[in-house]
């Protein structure tokens, strides 16, 4: 199996300082902790944008979308976990469908300053196209980090016997395989929803990352208790979805390299497919999103064959 292009990993080598020689003059000290805290945070806010960007990349087997509703939800994002948290940016997503595709459409922005050195802001920008049976994806995807634009397409496949991606950058195309059963990113959220309706209340399973790592994730999780989630906002739009909605918790880790997570996700996970009250851990930084605005859409008539 190939790697991906995101094969190396952040922090993989340290620079080690020279000895100075005698004649040199007197300089500032270096505050080589300083340094490797600032690392250790700046892979935490890149880990953090990771699971903010992938709001709804998660949880589940390929299934057909039986039971998503098509939506527009619209979030408001905040730096730890209270609920009047300083906000930082927002994110959006619109769920449509066809009878033959879902389509995606995700806008996240967010910037935000720590201290004077540790500066961080994102944009991402994604539309994707997903078949009702989840087995083809494909997307283009836009996404501006500290000012540094970037483009990407690609396309993926997905079956219980394997799968296959191939990414397209400006300069080359990179491809690889996928383990059977890879989820999709819409037929990852039905799939989660269908394994909680049966009454599951743990999963492990690999998931095709478009967003982040363009690579496959393995994710773990499973119900988790309410006092885990953000608390409720009285003016949450949520509150009028008279559905059932589950408390999880998910951790996201790289499937080709193992090791801790690169995050942590709570949430309230809707079987309509909404989700609320989410808050993300990505080492040294916290932030949450909450439901600011939903439109459920409609979803059309189709026929059965």
């Amino acid at each position: 199996m190939r790697r991906s292009w995101f094969g190396a990993r952040d922090g993989d080598a340290e620079h080690t300082p020279g000895r100075a020689s005698a004649e040199t003059p007197t300089a500032c000290r270096v505050d080589h902790q300083a340094i490797r805290r600032h690392g250790r945070a700046m892979r935490s806010l890149r880990c953090l944008a990771a699971c903010l960007i992938s709001l709804s990349l998660t949880l589940g087997t390929p299934a057909l979308a039986a039971d998503l509703v098509p939506h527009r939800a619209e979030y408001v994002v905040r730096l730890g976990t209270a609920v009047n948290g300083a906000q930082i940016g927002t994110a959006r997503q619109r769920l449509t469908f066809d009878c033959r595709h879902w389509r995606i459409e995700r806008d996240v922005g967010f910037a935000f300053t720590l201290t004077a050195m540790l500066r961080y802001s994102t944009q991402s920008r994604l539309r994707g196209e997903e078949t009702v049976g989840g087995t083809a994806f494909a997307y283009e995807l836009e996404r501006r980090v500290n000012d540094h634009p970037e483009r990407i397409s690609g396309k993926a496949t997905s079956s219980k016997v394997g799968g296959t991606a191939e990414i397209r950058l400006p300069a080359r195309t990179i491809d690889f395989a996928m383990p059977g059963g890879t989820a999709l990113p819409v037929a990852a959220i039905a799939g989660a929803i269908d394994r909680l309706k049966a009454g599951q209340t743990a999963f492990s399973f690999p998931i095709f990352d478009p967003e982040v790592t363009s690579d496959v994730m393995t994710v773990d999780g499973g119900i988790a208790t309410p006092e885990l989630l953000r608390p409720p906002r009285a003016d949450s739009p949520a509150a009028a979805l008279n559905t059932q909605a589950w408390p999880i918790t998910v951790a996201f880790s790289r499937t080709r390299f193992g090791g801790r997570p690169l995050f942590t996700l709570s949430t309230l996970l809707y079987d309509t497919g909404v989700m609320d009250r989410i808050s993300v851990s990505a080492g040294l930084v916290t932030a949450g999103a909450d439901l600011t605005t939903l439109v459920m859409e409609p979803r059309p008539d189709c026929p059965l064959s």
